[in-house]
C-alpha cells in the first residue's frame, strides 16, 4: 500500500507533511513532546523554516516536526509562482518503475577525492551547500581538533556512513533528474542514489531508480550496508507521492537488496544502527501523529520488537554498547547501555535545544555533537568527554568565525583500520608550543583559527 502523502503547490507546509520525516537520519518528537520554534531551528536553518511555514493552511496540525527534513524545504523552493495545476491527471499505472538510467560517471556527481582516510580515532561529518552552487565536501577532524582535512567532494551529500577500512557510502541527487524522470522535474533533491567508494578508487553507484537512500551505516562485517529508503517516488496529477521509508539492506558483494522493515502507509523506519548483540535499532515515526518509538530486530529481517516508546533519533557507538537518543517531553538527551534504553540517565548538554545530533566515539567515552548556529544560518561541532559528565565541552568547528558557512546533516566517528596518521595543521602545531603562560581559559587551538590544510583551490575543477 503506498503513502498518499501529497505535496501541495500551493502551500510550501503540505511538502513538510508530505515528505515528512528525515534530516541528519533523525527523527521527530510525538504528540506528547511539545515542539517550539527553538526546537524547529535545531533541526534545520532559519530560513528554510520560515519558507516552510510561510503558508500554513489553518486545517494543517498546529505543531511542526522537529525534524523538518530537508527535501520539504528545498522542494518548495524549487515549484515556481505558476506551478501548473491543470496538467494532465497522470496514474501510477503510467509510471514505469522499473526504469533504471544509465549509471552517472563520478564526473557527473562533481566527485573529486582530495585526501585519503587516516588511521585511528576520526570524526567525519559533511558540509551540505544551502544554495546548491557548489560540491559538498565528507571532510575529517581528529577529537582534538588540531588535524582535518577535506577527504571528498560530491554533489548534495546528505547522509553517508564510513567504514573501519576507510569505504564510504554517500548519498547524491541525480542532475540529470529532470530528463530521467521528467515528473519528478520540480521535486527538488529527492532523488538520492547511494554511491559506495573505496581509498583510492573512484564512485560506485548502488541504487538506481526512484529512490531517496538516507541513513547510511556499515555493519561490522564490512560486507553489509543498512540505510532507510523511501521509493516509488512519483508524481500523480498536481501530488507528488512516495512509499514511506523502510529499514533496507545492501549485500555490498553481490549488490542484493533486501528490505527488512514492511511496507504500512504513513508508518517511516528511520536511522538503523547495530548493537553489540548482533541486532539493529533504529526508529518509527507514524506521519499522521508524529508519534515515534525505538524498535529493535534481527540484522536478516523478522518481526521488529518495541524498545522503547516516545524515543527517537538513536545513535550506537561503533562497538555496539552505547546508545544516545531524544525521548518526548525531555528537554535533554538520554545515554544508556545500547541494549537498556531504559536504564538509561538524562544528560543535558550546555547548548540546551540547540543541540541538532548527538554521536557517541567507538568506545561511547566521548561524544561530538551538532549545534545550531541559528544567526548565522550554519552548524557547530562541539566534543564533551564521558569523565566530566559532558559538562565541558570543546568547540571542533565555530562555522561562522570560519567564515565557512556550512550546514551539517551527518556526523560519524569511527576507529579507522587503515590510513595515513593524521597530521596537525601548521597552526595547531604554533599554538601547542605557545608557552603555558600565555592560555587563557579558551581552548588552546580555536576550530576556526584551522584552514582545512587540503582546502582545493577554487580553479581545481571537480572530477577525479
Amino acid at each position: 500500500m503506498k503513502t498518499l502523502a501529497s505535496f501541495a503547490p500551493v502551500a510550501a507546509a503540505v511538502a513538510v507533511l508530505a515528505f515528512l520525516p528525515i534530516t541528519a537520519c533523525g527523527g521527530s518528537s510525538s504528540n506528547d513532546d511539545a515542539v517550539t520554534d527553538t526546537d524547529v531551528a535545531a533541526e534545520v536553518p532559519a530560513d528554510a523554516v520560515e519558507e516552510a511555514v510561510a503558508d500554513v493552511p489553518g486545517d494543517l496540525p498546529g505543531e511542526l516536526p522537529a525534524d523538518l527534513p530537508h527535501e520539504a524545504a528545498s522542494d518548495a523552493a524549487d515549484l515556481p509562482a505558476d506551478f501548473p495545476v491543470d496538467v494532465a491527471q497522470e496514474t501510477t499505472d503510467a509510471i514505469d518503475y522499473d526504469y533504471r538510467p544509465p549509471l552517472l560517471t563520478p564526473a557527473q556527481i562533481g566527485y573529486r577525492s582530495v585526501t585519503g582516510p587516516w588511521l585511528g580515532s576520526v570524526i567525519y561529518f559533511n558540509t551540505w551547500s544551502m544554495d546548491g552552487v557548489k560540491p559538498d565536501d565528507i571532510r575529517m577532524v581528529t577529537p582534538d581538533g588540531a588535524a582535518r582535512a577535506i577527504r571528498l567532494q560530491a554533489d548534495r551529500v546528505w547522509t553517508f556512513g564510513v567504514a573501519p577500512d576507510g569505504r564510504i557510502a554517500f548519498a547524491s541527487a541525480d542532475p540529470l533528474k529532470a530528463t530521467n524522470y521528467p515528473d519528478l522535474e520540480y521535486l527538488g533533491d529527492a532523488i538520492q542514489y547511494t554511491f559506495l567508494v573505496r581509498p583510492g578508487e573512484d564512485p560506485v553507484q548502488v541504487s538506481n531508480g526512484r529512490v531517496n537512500d538516507e541513513c547510511h551505516a556499515f555493519l561490522p562485517d564490512g560486507r553489509t550496508l543498512v540505510m532507510c529508503r523511501r521509493g516509488h517516488l512519483r508524481r500523480v496529477g498536481d501530488d507528488y507521492l512516495n512509499d514511506p521509508y523502510r529499514v533496507v539492506k545492501v549485500d555490498l558483494d553481490s549488490g542484493d537488496e533486501t528490505f527488512l522493515s514492511p511496507l504500512v502507509d504513513l508508518q517511516h523506519d528511520l536511522n538503523p544502527n547495530w548493537r553489540q548483540d548482533g541486532r539493529l535499532v533504529f526508529m518509527r515515526q507514524w506521519a499522521d501523529t508524529l508519534d515515534t518509538a525505538l524498535y529493535t530486530m534481527d540484522v536478516d529481517g523478522g518481526v521488529p520488537a518495541m524498545l522503547l516508546e516516545g524515543a527517537f533519533r538513536p545513535s550506537i557507538s561503533e562497538d555496539g554498547k552505547v546508545m544516545w537518543f531524544r525521548k518526548s517531553g525531555v528537554t535533554g538527551w538520554w545515554k544508556s547501555p545500547a541494549d537498556q534504553p531504559g536504564a538509561g540517565a538524562v544528560v543535558e548538554l550546555l547548548q540546551g535545544n540547540l543541540v541538532a545530533g548527538v554521536t557517541p566515539s567507538p568506545d561511547g567515552s566521548q561524544v561530538v555533537y551538532e549545534v545550531s548556529d541559528n544567526p548565522n544560518n550554519c552548524t557547530d561541532l562541539w566534543v564533551a568527554d564521558a569523565a566530566d559528565g559532558f559538562q565541558n565541552p570543546r568547540q571542533l568547528v565555530d562555522c561562522d568565525a570560519a567564515h565557512d558557512h556550512v550546514f551539517i546533516s551527518n556526523v560519524r566517528w569511527v576507529n579507522s583500520t587503515v590510513g595515513d596518521v593524521p597530521q596537525p595543521t601548521p597552526e595547531a602545531v604554533e599554538a601547542a608550543d605557545e608557552p603555558v603562560a600565555e592560555a587563557t581559559d579558551e581552548p588552546a587551538v580555536e576550530a576556526a583559527e584551522i584552514e582545512d590544510a587540503a582546502e582545493p583551490s577554487p580553479e581545481v575543477a571537480p572530477g577525479t
